[in-house]
């Protein structure tokens, strides 16, 4: 596949500078996928097969083990994005447990924050998870604001509740008014989850 991308990018007369401008990545990845040492992901590919005017069974032929290498490869990526936030939210639940555990450091005033940095870092591991298991899908799947539109219009009426009734207890020193109001934080960022996703392209 290495020689093909070469070829193809020869004859189109690019340099590996302009594809690699024109794909957002370092002329050494272009460089790395001609000369076989890695591939390019399935994003990538669908650029290069925009770029040179082909389609994917032309630039790759049927070659299973470069199917293989890419699908193993985009798989890796996915997980990576996936189990770092996840090490972080342990991370983050162990040291606050250790802390309250085992010191006598006041930390109710911190207990607020804590929630909203676990509660971000699950959401955009679930996120992660989402988009992968679209890139799994044996058939092409429906966007959440395209199975409920109406998620779209009315999805930021709770948040907006939350926040309301949260900030009015925070501002009486009320302990529920932090929850509340880290909720309607993270209600308002799922809705804009909802609302800008995109279609992920799927491993076939």
């Amino acid at each position: 596949m290495g020689e093909r991308l070469k070829l193809t990018r020869q004859q189109q007369n690019f340099t590996q500078q302009d594809v690699a401008s024109r794909l957002h990545v370092a002329r050494q990845t272009v460089s790395s996928w001609e000369t076989g040492h890695s591939y390019p992901d399935i994003d990538s590919l669908l650029a290069l097969s925009n770029l040179y005017q082909l389609s994917l069974d032309q630039l790759m032929r049927e070659d299973a083990q470069v199917v293989l290498g890419i699908k193993r490869q985009t798989v890796r990526g996915r997980l990576k994005n996936v189990r770092w936030p996840l090490v972080a939210s342990a991370a983050l639940f162990l040291a606050v447990w250790g802390l309250y555990s085992f010191s006598s450091l006041p930390l109710e005033q911190w207990l607020p924050l804590v929630v909203f940095a676990q509660g971000f870092l699950n959401l955009y591991v679930l996120n992660g998870i989402n988009k992968f298991q679209q890139q799994l899908a044996l058939t092409p799947k429906l966007l959440l604001r395209e199975r409920y539109p109406w998620l779209v219009r009315v999805g930021w009426l709770p948040a907006l509740l939350f926040l309301g009734i949260g900030g009015w207890l925070l501002a009486r020193t009320n302990w529920l008014g932090p929850v509340l109001f880290t909720m309607g934080i993270m209600l308002l960022a799922a809705w804009g989850i909802i609302c800008t996703e995109k279609k992920i392209s799927r491993l076939k």
